[in-house]
């Protein structure tokens, strides 16, 4: 006869591959930049060329809104995003987005450093992966 199987080790070989997949498929999402937005253009997609290279963005501002209810009372804030869209995606985004479209992003955040007015800032933006739109009432 064999002995028991205990909790602590997978039966079979390929249990234990399963489990390290797993694991690594779970680690792999957590260290994933990944963020999906839904919203509304709030402006008409901006289309530069760049004269340096063959390369082109276009740019759109992007508001979300939460509400949340505080003493009874209703409360709604609004975020804008800068979302930015590059070569054939920034065609397509010119294409099909106008001011007060509804608008599901789906793409990764960056940061970089501006020198403004008032000194150096960072800015985020949301680059963009794919973007359809999203049916209204």
């Amino acid at each position: 006869m064999s002995a028991p199987h205990t909790n602590s080790e997978p039966e079979h070989d390929t249990d234990r591959n399963y489990l390290v997949r797993k694991f690594k498929t779970e680690i792999n999402m957590l260290a994933t930049n990944k963020v999906q937005l839904v919203g509304y253009a709030g402006t008409n997609p901006e289309m530069v060329e760049l004269k340096s290279s063959k390369y082109k963005k276009a740019i759109i501002s992007l508001a979300t809104r939460e509400s949340y209810k505080k003493d009874g009372e209703w409360f709604n804030i609004t975020t804008w995003h800068k979302v930015v869209a590059w070569n054939n995606m920034a065609t397509k985004v010119c294409e099909m987005v106008q001011k007060g479209s509804k608008v599901n992003v789906t793409g990764k955040v960056s940061y970089r450093q501006v020198d403004g007015k008032k000194g150096k800032f960072t800015l985020s933006e949301i680059t963009v992966n794919d973007i359809s739109l999203e049916p209204t009432k």
